[in-house]
């Protein structure tokens, strides 16, 4: 997937199909919109880092 994610900045995302399907503050909430959507299909839930933060 290559996207720009700026406007899900600490928010969480769920991605299907290399496509965002639900967003917001919370994972569970977002997981099951996702869950609706998507259904019998694998699910990525992740969070969206903030501009300053560094990942090793």
């Amino acid at each position: 997937m290559n996207a720009n994610l700026s406007d899900y900045i600490g928010k969480w995302i769920a991605i299907c199909d290399d496509k965002v399907v639900s967003e917001g503050k919370e994972a569970k909430k977002v997981y099951s919109e996702a869950e609706k959507k998507c259904k019998n299909k694998r699910i990525l839930l992740t969070k969206v880092p903030g501009k300053h933060t560094m990942i090793f």
